[in-house]
């Protein structure tokens, strides 16, 4: 008998509370319903109810405050009450926003409403009782409506989400987006978390310690405290991923119970986990979440790559120049001496490098010179142009000897 005259109450409060914005009849009976759901006469405020896992509530100062997801209103949730904040008109659907809270004022974060997924950071005004947007800069999301993560004055979010309306295909976004709250600055990163790639719709539970990344198969569940993450079958949660999706959700601090259709009987089934008993059972599995990866591991692929064709590259190069434009068969006689041109790489040598590559110089002048001309002749005439001599610029009696490697590489 308290616990309806206390919901009785609530709702002509909320009724009342209501009047101060131009409403229709539904819109009333929508926020009442939702506040309605808030609230156990035993315990007061003691759990929220959560749709696909949307935080509903914020705490400044030990106050609780509410925000319907979907809506712009603020409740102040006290003894029992929730006391209208806001005096702003209706501003229709916002779903999937995200909720935050930073040096004790509220802000909204994306979300989807009347057909468009924004990429708009709302501020709620506890002077003025009105939402302002706030302007941002860098690199900012092109729409928001995913997973996000909040550090000190860093907001985090990814696994954004477009909506075609059912007229177009969604588009997904795999970047991570960082918002430094100080300085209103968007900075994007490469997504190299394979785990949270390539998720399509999951349904995230934002818990006092824990989010809960839930889709098809599996469940990656996030440390807030460590940005660690594990992840775990949906069949070791005793849950599938569509029916958990758009059910209720309760949520008490780091447990969460899941209520569905048992497929069989259609009786409800309540299904309650325990996150820090998971990450404790599952934490020897538990890999780093890189929310700000650095250039070497956003680009590792592409590094990858340039390093294959950069190895390819040299391999060709060196087949050509060792392979192709020195002779392959060792029992060549000339083969040595061409191979000790290609490797001074020089394409002009003196007469004594000459003398040098064809080991004559422990030779008499008359033997040097006899050895030096038949080694010469034998060159041209496999290699004509190969080996072509001119009179030293400086010195006129002394030759010096320009090489042609081109020669060689016609010559296989």
């Amino acid at each position: 008998m308290i616990r309806k005259i206390v919901l009785v109450f609530i709702f002509t409060s909320l009724s009342f509370s209501l009047n101060a914005s131009i409403l229709t009849s539904n819109q009333k009976n929508t926020i009442a319903a939702q506040i309605n759901k808030f609230f156990d006469s035993d315990k007061g405020i003691s759990y929220v109810y959560e749709s696909s896992g949307n935080v509903l509530t914020c705490i400044i100062n030990n106050d609780t405050f509410y925000n319907p997801n979907g809506f712009h209103y603020i409740y102040h949730l006290k003894n029992s009450q929730a006391i209208r904040k806001d005096h702003s008109p209706y501003h229709g659907h916002n779903f999937r926003r995200n909720l935050i809270v930073y040096k004790n004022d509220i802000y909204l974060l994306g979300g989807y409403g009347f057909f468009e997924t924004n990429n708009n950071l709302e501020k709620f005004s506890f002077k003025t009782k009105e939402w302002d947007f706030v302007p941002t800069t860098g690199e900012k999301p092109p729409f928001i409506r995913g997973t996000y993560l909040q550090k000190e004055e860093f907001i985090y979010c990814f696994g954004n989400k477009k909506s075609g309306n059912n007229m177009e295909p969604d588009i997904y976004d795999e970047h991570i987006y960082q918002l430094n709250m100080d300085r209103r600055e968007w900075t994007r990163f490469e997504n190299i978390n394979a785990d949270f790639k390539n998720i399509k719709d999951p349904t995230e539970v934002y818990l006092n310690d824990y989010v809960l990344v839930i889709y098809s198969g599996f469940t990656n569940i996030i440390n807030k405290k460590t940005f660690e993450f594990i992840k775990i079958s949906n069949d070791a949660l005793n849950f599938t991923y569509v029916n958990v999706r758009d059910k209720e959700i309760i949520k008490d601090e780091n447990k969460f119970i899941c209520t569905y259709s048992g497929a069989i009987d259609n009786a409800y089934l309540k299904i309650t986990n325990d996150v820090d008993q998971l990450w404790k059972t599952h934490y020897k599995a538990a890999k780093p979440l890189v929310l700000e990866p650095n250039f070497f591991q956003s680009y590792s692929s592409y590094l990858m790559v340039f390093a294959f064709f950069a190895i390819v590259i040299t391999l060709i190069w060196y087949y050509r120049l060792y392979k192709i434009i020195i002779p392959s068969k060792k029992a060549d006689a000339l083969y040595p001496f061409i191979n000790r041109f290609t490797e001074i790489g020089k394409n002009k040598i003196s007469l004594e490098e000459l003398d040098e590559i064809f080991e004559i110089n422990h030779m008499e002048s008359e033997s040097k010179k006899s050895k030096r001309h038949r080694m010469l002749k034998n060159i041209e005439q496999k290699y004509p142009g190969f080996i072509l001599r001119e009179k030293d610029e400086l010195d006129r009696r002394k030759f010096s000897y320009n090489l042609d490697f081109q020669a060689l590489k016609q010559k296989k």
